[in-house]
């Protein structure tokens, strides 16, 4: 894993986030304003998105890649008062937010502590963090550190733009975005395709695996409802390493509500291991194989199609899926319970 930053990379990721607010940005740019900043070290472009407008979480975020703009679309038109998890959590992003200092966290404190700077009132103290798929926020590392350093920068560039050219991003041509690109030392506008949506890779399935399923042939009948869902838990496997969520992988027979099987999976690996799992369940199965699945998610059925045509076995989109969702709620309200007590 890459080195914590250095505090030289401190004091200019700092000072950068300090300009940022001393400019305050968010009084005339919206959140919804975004352009992108490429990474002059990896070349991945960044979507920088200006927060504060509504007065209620000052700062910028910048969402990496084509994985961060596509949870970014995913997060937009959506209910604020409704969390959708899975978005929230599939977040890859970084992140440079003012809070109040009693928000600090000791870590925090000291970067600023060994910087001998001082910030005064509420909503006046940086904060940074990196956002990946899977995990709780976490310490930048030094590359992050230096990117969010740029991008602070190039943020406050097109800002002051925005200001005397308030439809300078409405002017991009076919739906392209300004990106903000380095060249050498100097920085240029470039108008840019959005990145298409990252493609999900499953682990592939050994033959055997498939093979030594057709060979138990087992019976089929009734229904099982299929889905996956995030579990209201966390890991953290070592103190300096970011904790992790976990996603269920659940099975229901639909008519006798009876759990065919629960399976748990780190976050990131939930699709890419999805077929091998679910293989797994039909193997152990106490009660035969489904003549029919439902699922309520696109993903889970394109993945789990060629397994389940393979094996004879019919998959369907469904709206809802009652039973699954009845045991779904009684699983977390145990683990609450567990948590809690």
């Amino acid at each position: 894993m890459d080195r914590e930053p250095t505090i030289g990379e401190w004091r200019k990721l700092f000072q950068a986030a300090q300009s940022f607010y001393e400019l305050a940005p968010w009084e005339w740019v919206f959140d919804f304003d975004i352009f992108g900043i490429q990474n002059p070290e990896t070349k991945e472009v960044g979507y920088a998105s200006i927060l504060g407008n509504l007065g209620e979480v000052f700062g910028l975020c910048v969402y990496l890649g084509s994985e961060g703009f596509t949870n970014y679309l995913r997060l937009q038109g959506r209910d604020p008062e409704e969390i959708d998890w899975d978005v929230v959590v599939g977040l890859r992003c970084l992140t440079a937010f003012f809070e109040d200092r009693e928000d600090l966290d000791p870590r925090d404190r000291d970067v600023i502590k060994k910087l001998g700077l001082k910030f005064r009132g509420r909503k006046a103290w940086p904060v940074f963090r990196s956002h990946r798929p899977g995990y709780a926020p976490w310490y930048l590392t030094s590359s992050e550190a230096r990117f969010l350093t740029v991008a602070l920068l190039q943020a406050q560039h097109v800002a002051k733009r925005l200001l005397d050219d308030p439809e300078l991003l409405d002017r991009a041509p076919d739906d392209l975005y300004l990106v903000r690109v380095r060249t050498g030392k100097c920085w240029r506008d470039e108008w840019q395709p959005p990145p298409p949506p990252p493609p999900i890779v499953p682990e592939p399935l050994p033959e055997e695996v498939v093979s030594a399923l057709r060979a138990q042939n087992r019976p089929q009948n009734g229904v099982w409802e299929v889905d996956l869902f995030l579990l209201p838990t966390m890991i953290q496997e070592r103190k300096d390493s970011p904790p992790y969520y976990v996603s269920a992988l659940l099975c229901v027979h639909q008519e006798s509500y009876f759990v065919v099987g629960i399976d748990l999976v780190p976050y990131w690996n939930r699709l890419t291991q999805l077929q091998r799992r679910f293989a797994k369940v039909l193997e152990k199965s106490p009660i035969g194989w489904p003549k029919r699945v439902l699922v309520k998610r696109l993903e889970l059925l394109v993945l789990l199609s060629p397994l389940l045509e393979d094996l004879g076995i019919e998959i369907e989109l469904a709206p809802r899926l009652p039973a699954l969702e009845e045991v779904q709620q009684s699983f977390i309200a145990f683990l609450t319970k567990r948590a809690l007590s």
